[in-house]
């Protein structure tokens, strides 16, 4: 996490653990919240891993188990990274921006996902890199949360597994039980508007509160 970032976090009474957001003081009452309210969550426990080069569509549509031709500017999808045997060693968001792809996972599977997938880019015109440090990630729930983004975005996406860049932040929309998203700021600066803007009529909520919303929509996860 910058630590720019976590000190605009600090200041909103952020609990830290693991150099994670754990929660704002009470993390079962953040739990009722955002099953119900507009809520938004620090995403520091997710890393991102990028990858550019010529070969890098061709890459990873041989190593990976969806179709990444179909992915756009515009869209995203809920990829896997498996063993030859099929075991599945990442869970991840595909999503690209010009020439390169991000893959959004768990921090804690981004290093062993990283490593495996450089053993086999040989020739192959790819270079593959640890990003997280790149973006400042915010999820964002509720019946208000799309309303509230575009009040500072602009525009937003509008269906799941859709996604809108603009010039600072790019947005997913992901499945939810509300309305939901995942943003990705480009730096501390445009995050910290974001997070002040959403703090209006929202609830900041640690990491457990936002794991709930994701078991509450069948999402599911590999740590």
């Amino acid at each position: 996490m910058k630590t720019d970032w976590k000190d605009v976090l600090s200041d909103t009474g952020a609990e830290f653990g693991d150099g994670m957001v754990m929660h704002y003081g009470n993390p079962e009452r953040e739990c009722e919240v955002s099953l119900s309210g507009l809520v938004f969550s620090d995403l520091s426990h997710l890393g991102v891993i990028a990858v550019h080069g010529k070969d890098a569509a061709s890459f990873l549509q041989s190593q990976l188990s969806n179709d990444v031709s179909r992915i756009d500017d515009s869209t995203h999808q809920l990829a896997a990274y498996c063993t030859p045997k099929g075991r599945v060693i990442g869970l991840f968001r595909l999503f690209r921006q010009d020439d390169t792809f991000y893959m959004r996972l768990p921090i804690d599977t981004l290093e062993a996902v990283l490593q495996h997938l450089r053993l086999f880019v040989l020739r192959a015109d790819v270079t593959l890199e640890n990003a997280s440090d790149n973006f400042v990630g915010i999820g964002v729930s509720g019946e208000e949360a799309s309303t509230e983004l575009e009040n500072v975005a602009g525009t937003v996406p509008q269906q799941p597994h859709q996604v809108v860049h603009t010039d600072d932040l790019t947005i997913l929309c992901i499945p939810g039980i509300e309305a939901c998203y995942e943003v990705y700021a480009s730096s501390v600066e445009s995050a910290r508007k974001l997070w002040e803007a959403l703090n209006v009529r929202g609830a900041p909520v640690g990491m457990s509160a936002w794991r709930l919303l994701q078991i509450q929509a069948g999402m599911p996860d590999i740590y």
